[in-house]
């Protein structure tokens, strides 16, 4: 289940970085590989494939038996152009995540917090003295990796390598980071987590993410108009960073058009070669994404016939447990219940409010609708859907639309378990939904969510283990620990 190209990659853009943030200059030696193993727990030939690659690149050099050396040389007007050009880059979103920040992570930081035993927590406190610039990394992987949610520490690292946090340049932490404002703020939500003072602890946290901001904010704003042709790189969530990502990519799609797009009244899908032009992607991705949708039981390819598919409604093929690519994109779909459940109550709340009265309309009818032709089991999805489309934040926009895709997998699963209980929790929930938005209960709206998607991932957890998937294949071993020291 681990995958190893995946954390290669996510090492190496996190040692790129660090090379021109000038974290390591010009005949700097680098830490042993069992050094980079231990930090980022994850396998030597792993480090070494991001080792190479690097190589491969003219930033370091390798020989057996000594150690690995810098060779990449920017001057310090090269290195400063770097950085203001990356944040320049970036410029438009910062606000945005950490808005997101306050939705997403603060509650997930406030769940691993209430984890914590008394040594984990001794731990932290020695973190939160902020010795270095990054130890606040360090203090947030720390209590995030108590979750054991690898879905979540993936996004934790996205959004961490694309605000460049903390691989600043090494020499500039005056004008980005204030270590002491930092330092003040963990060391007080430590001081409430020791006395379970939860609502403190939240403002605590609120405030700090805030303080970070507007400290920032200055001099991204100062890169931005030292950079102000620079294209704007939106945040992208990259849960699939290997090879296979376009195989992934295409049955999210897939799926989507059979159960609710163009697809969704047919038995049977266009030929390789009509699908090759309308999603743009080769017939061998295409015969390897059906192969895979086959084996999910999404749809069946008969000899003779074509790709029969199983919409809304219809009992297909079982999934193919075997198949490891099916067991990891159920894995991930089992992960995303929980950065729905942690996050959902701040979205919903953010996000309904701004509705246009016709989009607002447009929902409740959409869930009558699903009421009135026994559907109920979509209405979860046009409500991820709503927020993947309206949402005010890009950032929530994009995390909402992937883990929609995620919740896809898991559709033959139900489809092939008796119905009835289930059916009869879908009905009564979407039933709810209407009357809450009916009488505008924005609040009761979004708890009756987050209580929802609580009940389904207990389910589809029993699920899955009566399958013979393995606890540890649901909630793996942490395998990106990056930033967390050996002590």
């Amino acid at each position: 289940m681990r995958n190893e190209q995946q954390f290669s990659n996510l090492i190496y853009e996190y040692l790129l970085q660090k090379f021109h943030f000038q974290h390591y200059q010009l005949n700097d030696t680098l830490p042993t590989i069992d050094s980079f193993c231990r930090e980022f727990s994850v396998s030597a030939q792993t480090v070494q494939t991001a080792l190479k690659r690097l190589r491969d690149e003219g930033y370091i050099t390798m020989r057996n038996g000594q150690y690995t050396k810098v060779i990449f040389s920017q001057s310090e007007a090269e290195a400063q152009a770097f950085n203001l050009r990356f944040f320049a880059e970036r410029s438009a979103a910062f606000a945005d995540l950490s808005e997101a920040g306050r939705l997403i992570w603060i509650p997930l930081l406030i769940e691993g917090m209430k984890q914590l035993n008394a040594d984990e927590i001794h731990y932290l406190s020695s973190l939160a003295e902020c010795t270095h610039v990054e130890d606040p990394v360090y203090f947030y992987c720390f209590i995030l990796q108590k979750l054991e949610n690898p879905l979540a520490m993936n996004l934790f690292w996205e959004f961490t390598l694309y605000q460049g946090f903390p691989i600043t340049h090494r020499n500039n932490t005056d004008n980005f980071y204030n270590l002491d404002l930092i330092r003040q703020g963990l060391k007080g939500a430590v001081h409430h987590l020791k006395i379970k003072a939860w609502p403190n602890l939240l403002d605590q946290l609120l405030l700090l993410q805030d303080n970070i901001y507007a400290r920032s904010a200055d001099y991204i704003q100062k890169a931005q108009e030292a950079n102000s042709s620079a294209p704007q790189l939106p945040f992208r969530w990259r849960i699939y960073r290997e090879r296979p990502q376009h195989c992934y990519s295409l049955a999210v799609r897939l799926m989507h058009d059979i159960y609710l797009g163009e697809y969704r009244a047919s038995h049977y899908l266009p030929s390789y070669e009509k699908m090759a032009e309308k999603y743009g992607y080769s017939i061998s991705t295409i015969r390897r994404t059906i192969k895979l949708l086959n084996q999910l039981g999404t749809c069946r390819s008969e000899n003779g016939k074509g790709t029969r598919i199983f919409t809304i409604g219809e009992k297909g093929d079982s999934p193919d447990f075997s198949c490891k690519a099916i067991r990891r994109n159920l894995a991930y779909f089992f992960q995303a219940f929980e950065l729905i459940i942690y996050s959902c109550e701040n979205v919903f709340m953010m996000t309904l409010p701004t509705l246009t009265a016709q989009q607002y309309n447009d929902l409740i009818n959409q869930l009558k609708i699903y009421a009135d032709t026994d559907q109920c089991e979509l209405s979860l999805w046009c409500l991820l859907i709503t927020i993947a489309e309206a949402c005010p934040l890009h950032s929530i926009r994009e995390i909402y639309g992937k883990l929609y895709g995620l919740f896809l997998w898991g559709h033959p699963l139900k489809a092939n378990h008796e119905r009835g209980e289930h059916n009869i929790s879908d009905q009564d929930f979407t039933l709810a939904l209407i009357h809450t938005l009916e009488n505008k209960n924005i609040n009761e709206t979004a708890l009756l969510i987050k209580d929802f998607v609580s009940r389904q991932f207990i389910r589809a957890e029993n699920y899955l283990l009566k399958q013979g998937m393995q606890p540890e294949e649901l909630r793996l071993p942490i395998s990106f620990r990056l930033l967390v020291p050996a002590e």
